[in-house]
């Protein structure tokens, strides 16, 4: 026990943050007692530890830097025209960016306004060569829907003759059991001039050069790693569907969220108007309304 104190004392010392403090001792934690129940160990130290952070609360939760849709129409004419389209299913659908880069047109459902979410782009590490893998976990799998302006400009997009076809290797389709991993003839929505699937240390360098030529328009925007990114767009959708009343589980689906508190912690912020009493209000309105009738 005193090991784990002095442990967390300098976890603390170095400015870990108390969340990730206290995701480090719960694994430590659920380590020992597995020990425990398997009779590794007869007794688990993670009891009584004393100097651990208080749990951050969603009471001390801020609110973090979004952009306007201004902001996002300028980087959108920041960027080559080739690329338009990802900045707006971004912002519009809230993909990741591996999401983003690896849609097929086959992923796009024009008629319902759906884009189907089965893979992500990613560069094999043993040769470098770029490949479909699976989703960030099982629940990433989803259907989201196209606001009117993304599908109308998805259309633009592969009429201006944008799109690829690419024979990669599709880490998502079905083989047989210790057979390789298929490749795939795939039209590919996202490349480069070259007709090349999109590297994200590409992506970076774009995306960085937009936010500079946007301006003065995206002067405000955060700098740095925790700053104004791609996925901030994702964050963005996440925030606007909560904003208008989506429920906690309908923006946890068109997310692809594992389970419904990484969307509260992610999205429930303080907005800083106290509408409590007008909903009361409107509550019991209602509610006399209904008796009234």
């Amino acid at each position: 026990r005193t090991h784990v104190n002095t442990w967390i004392k300098k976890k603390v010392e170095h400015g870990y943050g108390k969340a990730t403090i206290h995701t480090m001792h719960d694994v430590l934690a659920s380590i020992f007692k597995a020990a425990v129940l398997d009779n590794v160990r007869g007794a688990t130290p993670c009891v009584r530890i004393t100097n651990l952070p208080p749990r951050p609360t969603r009471s001390n939760k801020k609110q973090k830097w979004l952009p306007t849709q201004l902001q996002v129409m300028a980087l959108v004419r920041a960027v080559a025209p080739r690329f338009q389209l990802a900045i707006l299913i971004a912002a519009g659908c809230g993909l990741r960016l591996g999401e983003v880069l690896g849609l097929t047109v086959e992923d796009i459902d024009f008629t319902n306004r759906t884009v189907r979410v089965r893979r992500q782009l990613s560069i094999e590490c043993t040769c470098g060569d770029a490949c479909m893998q699976t989703t960030k976990s099982p629940s990433s799998v989803r259907d989201v829907r196209m606001p009117v302006p993304v599908a109308e400009a998805a259309k633009a997009h592969i009429a201006a003759g944008y799109v690829r076809t690419l024979t990669m290797t599709d880490h998502t389709a079905q083989v047989e059991p210790g057979e390789p991993a298929a490749k795939r003839a795939m039209r590919v929505m996202f490349t480069t001039a070259a007709g090349k699937p999109v590297p994200r240390s590409s992506w970076s360098l774009l995306w960085c050069t937009a936010v500079r030529t946007a301006g003065k328009i995206l002067a405000e925007a955060p700098r740095g790693r925790q700053g104004f990114t791609t996925h901030t767009l994702r964050h963005l959708f996440g925030s606007r569907l909560m904003a208008n009343g989506a429920t906690l589980v309908e923006v946890q689906e068109a997310m692809g969220h594992a389970n419904p508190t990484v969307t509260a912690n992610e999205y429930m912020w303080p907005t800083g108007q106290d509408r409590s009493l007008d909903l009361v209000d409107k509550a019991f309105s209602d509610d006399e309304t209904d008796v009234a009738a």
